[in-house]
């Protein structure tokens, strides 16, 4: 409940319409997924909402075997957000769970902040969720984002939908403020009732804030055919010949090599030694994946330098809702310099280990 998608959406939306409300600790959704599955495919529950990485998790640890007896065709509401959904954790997750008689089509991708009072834009229920690839290239602020074939390289985003409050205003702001085009990327402001007047102490770390009466929310994102599309935090980025280069897009690189996902692996952007670069921090013993890793990060983003490195249990760094702490493990990585062993380093020309 120290999350405002669990404190506002959670806790206080059912108490106001009267609903039952059934709560479980974090450790235990981590110790015990498959009883989480079972709130819906066998207790009766029937609305809930998880993070990307959430559904991830489940989709990994609960086995289809795990699922006997259980029927999701109740299961009418599953609101994904807190941070950019994930394409292909949402086909694992209905390969898990369609079998056992789950809707696709009840995930509602969505996106919000605490200082909108959360929700901002979401899918309706039994609307087809939109899914668009996109040229890594297009994804620059100001410019109009490509959509390409499926077959076509280019990473994947999905629609969270149109505005949930009718009186709410969702534009998306060139980097001197002024209003964009449907389908060009920049950063994501809203304005209406439900928008907070500001905020009460001091923001320092926070790329969101306050202009009149619009948030800027320090989301870049697009509008594609009505629906708003997330491309990444601001401050999780870097600029490259002008162009940004998104954390989320890296992570998705990474975490597309086999054994690799949102658990054990995040990707890091900053500059060292006055270059672009990216550190792929992965949890895990060296490997054939290195290799991977640093040849499918090379091939996309061929003017910057590439770091691997293997790490043990505990490094990655995460806030109290699952996201990756970058700053906070960026710098960490940056006094550890010296005493840090690379899987692979671009720079040094080394050949990756495994």
């Amino acid at each position: 409940v120290h999350h405002d998608m669990g404190l506002i959406l959670g806790n206080l939306t059912p108490v106001m319409h009267g609903l039952d409300l059934w709560v479980m600790p974090p450790q235990r959704f981590i110790t015990e997924p498959r009883l989480w599955l079972s709130c819906f495919g066998e207790l009766g529950a029937t609305r809930t909402a998880a993070p990307s990485f959430g559904l991830g998790y489940v989709a990994r640890k609960v086995r289809p075997t795990d699922l006997g007896g259980m029927d999701f065709s109740g299961w009418k509401s599953l609101i994904c957000g807190a941070e950019r959904v994930s394409a292909d954790v949402l086909s694992e997750f209905v390969k898990l769970v369609g079998p056992a008689g789950f809707n696709e089509q009840s995930i509602l991708p969505s996106y919000g902040m605490a200082e909108a009072t959360l929700g901002i834009s979401g899918k309706t229920i039994g609307s087809p969720t939109k899914k668009i690839r996109v040229a890594p290239s297009s994804l620059r602020m100001g410019q109009t984002v490509e959509v390409v074939s499926a077959e076509d390289s280019g990473t994947w985003h999905v629609g969270c939908g149109l505005r949930i409050d009718p009186s709410m205003t969702i534009e998306i702001r060139a980097e001197d403020g002024s209003a964009l085009g449907a389908g060009m990327v920049g950063e994501i402001a809203v304005s209406g009732s439900s928008v907070a007047a500001g905020y009460y102490a001091d923001t320092i770390g926070s790329t969101a804030r306050f202009e009149g009466d619009t948030l800027y929310t320090g989301d870049a994102g697009f509008l594609y055919e009505g629906e708003l599309f997330i491309v990444g935090r601001l401050g999780d980025s870097v600029k490259v010949r002008g162009k940004s280069v998104f954390a989320e897009d890296t992570d998705a690189i990474v975490h597309s090599v086999a054994g690799l996902g949102s658990n054990n692996a995040v990707s890091l952007l900053g500059f060292l030694e006055d270059q672009e670069s990216i550190i792929a921090l992965v949890e895990k013993p060296t490997g054939e994946w290195v290799s991977e890793v640093a040849k499918q990060l090379s091939a996309q983003y061929t003017s910057m330098r590439v770091v691997v490195i293997a790490a043990g249990p505990g490094t990655l760094m995460r806030t109290t809702s699952g996201k990756p702490r970058r700053t906070a493990m960026w710098q960490n990585m940056l006094e550890r310099w010296d005493a840090t062993e690379f899987a692979f380093d671009s720079a040094t020309v080394l050949e990756p280990s495994g």
